[in-house]
């Protein structure tokens, strides 16, 4: 196989025929050089796969390997619950914020000495303090005397101003996480001026007529809105660029080398026409193909505006959608269970996300075993492609869904794409690979089912471009980078050029690249001879990467 292959490149390979002998030695070398990169590859994954085996049963252990595995990317997680409350707090006292006793929430000055002094003075003991971390975030749900659902909604409200003034902070920090766990990629949701959409909505009114809508909004000025709101987006990313000294080569933080995307987050828990200003501002931002790159509903699904206007939040979001066809959307739909809302409103939301809505992607999905004709929808949704981002811990603590009662397990036996995301991470006291060493040890997850849920994360992104993989389940490239061992060895000038036209192509090498890293310590550690030469470098480095991204776009 590698000599015919020698003697067709030899045969259309440019130059003399010392040049020719010379392109002809060098690709046996290479021939011999990717069958070896293969065969080291299977004997790595078996040993990765077996250390995991090995420390499935210890948590410390457990963690330890998962936090250097490489985990593409979180596809679901809210920048203003991603902020850790410690960090939320400490901003509010450098602030000068005033603490609200009864509601235990950050409020602007004027404070008063009785029922809502400043927050440093409300904070001066322990026990103080200690009360608004628990009232900020889930860590105290179990003994808390309220259910985990309405603790969870509520911390939001006591602290969304605060953080809302630290963005770039929030960013900052969150970023700083993902990288020290080898996370390469964020699509966080953020909402750029979303309450003037709001307030735009109010101004025009309702009408049954999305572009008699559109062109109200236009007449508002709404294209100045959206120039604003791109402006903000880019202010924040350049404010965590600061923070972090990103442009400075001796002192960046590893934070920097994280690739962030956004999507536009509409608040669904409002009448239509404050919903539809909204979902157009998200989707005329994701249309100019810079930092946002989708769009989502969000707040309780369970609340009396949203299921009375479910259907119609659908309608409007597929009109929006049709008429922006570079916007794409992930929707949370399904994060309901039994008990929580009555069973007629299970059976139909996760269908109408996709089918009328035309979501790319579903959050939660928590309630399919409730949709009518299930089995029929999950059937298109793996035909189609369509992943569900799953949240464990979320599901646990807001909807008392876990392990068996779960439909993870059933999303993945049928074919369904799905990848690991945080949700809120900050307010559930967790980060990405806490979720993966959930599912590890609830699910009984092998190496290969973890490797795959962190590809899957970076295929079904957002990101510009065409996909490495030609059969994302199958882990089959495309034909341009077919052979050898992807991350292993150097990129073919084939496959060299198909990356250079794809980012989000690019950013799923890089992950490849690490798994062969990762593997290749792990097999060393279980006993086995390092070959280093096996590890190929990323075709760009991070920074490199995001420099030629930003000329690519």
């Amino acid at each position: 196989m590698t000599l015919r292959l020698t003697r067709s490149l030899a045969e259309i390979l440019p130059g003399s025929a010392s040049q020719r002998i010379l392109w002809t030695i060098l690709a046996i070398v290479w021939g011999g050089y990717a069958a070896h990169a293969r065969d080291l590859s299977s004997a790595a994954m078996n040993d990765v796969s077996a250390a995991l085996d090995r420390l499935r049963g210890n948590g410390a252990a457990l963690r330890s390997f998962l936090v250097e595995m490489p985990k593409g990317g979180d596809l679901h997680n809210h920048l203003s619950g991603a902020v850790y409350a410690e960090s939320a707090l400490a901003w509010a006292r450098a602030e000068g914020w005033c603490f609200d006793v009864a509601s235990k929430a950050a409020l602007p000055p004027p404070c008063d000495a009785a029922s809502k002094p400043p927050l440093v003075d409300a904070l001066r003991s322990t026990q103080a303090y200690r009360d608004a971390i628990n009232a900020w975030s889930m860590r105290d749900v179990i003994t808390a005397q309220v259910s985990g659902h309405d603790q969870f909604f509520n911390s939001f409200f006591r602290f969304s101003d605060v953080t809302g003034n630290n963005i770039g902070a929030a960013l900052a920090e969150v970023v700083e996480r993902a990288a020290s766990q080898n996370v390469l990629y964020l699509e966080l949701m953020i909402s750029p001026l979303m309450g003037e959409a709001r307030d735009l909505g109010e101004q025009i009114g309702w009408k049954d007529d999305p572009d008699a809508m559109l062109v109200a909004l236009d007449n508002k000025g709404f294209g100045d809105l959206v120039k604003r709101a791109a402006a903000s987006v880019g202010a924040v990313v350049d404010d965590k660029d600061r923070r972090l000294s990103c442009g400075d080569a001796a002192h960046r933080r590893r934070g920097c080398d994280v690739v962030v995307r956004f999507l536009a987050q509409v608040y669904r828990n409002v009448d239509r026409a404050k919903l539809f200003s909204q979902t157009a501002l998200a989707a005329r931002l994701a249309s100019l193909e810079g930092l946002v790159v989708g769009l989502n509903l969000v707040a309780a699904e369970d609340d009396e505006i949203t299921l009375g206007n479910y259907s119609d939040q659908m309608r409007i979001v597929g009109d929006i959608g049709r008429r922006h066809p570079k916007a794409r959307i992930s929707l949370h739909a399904g994060e309901l269970t039994m008990g929580l809302v009555p069973p007629k409103d299970l059976t139909f939301h996760i269908r109408e996300a996709v089918e009328i809505a035309g979501a790319k992607r579903i959050g939660h999905g928590v309630d399919i075993g409730f949709e009518r004709d299930a089995k029929e929808l999950m059937g298109r949704m793996a035909r189609d492609g369509i992943l569900v981002e799953i949240n464990l811990t979320s599901n646990a603590q807001i909807l008392g869904v876990e392990g068996p009662d779960h439909p993870f397990p059933l999303y993945r036996r049928v074919g369904v794409p799905t990848a690991l995301s945080t949700d809120d991470e900050g307010v559930s006291r967790i980060d990405l690979t806490h979720e993966y060493q959930r599912a590890a040890r609830a699910y009984d997850l092998s190496y290969r089912d973890l490797k795959q849920l962190s590809r899957n994360s970076l295929t079904y992104a957002f990101l510009p471009g065409e996909s490495l993989w030609r059969d994302p389940g199958a882990a089959r490239p495309v034909s341009a980078c077919a052979g050898g061992q992807l991350g292993a060895t150097a990129p073919s000038r084939d496959c060299s050029r198909f990356m250079a036209g794809s980012e989000k192509a690019r950013l799923q090498w890089e992950l490849e690249v690490r798994f062969a890293r990762f593997e290749s310590k792990w097999g060393r550690r279980e006993g086995k001879p390092a070959n280093n030469t096996a590890l190929a470098s990323p075709p760009l480095s991070s920074s490199k990467r995001e420099r030629s991204a930003r000329r690519v776009r």
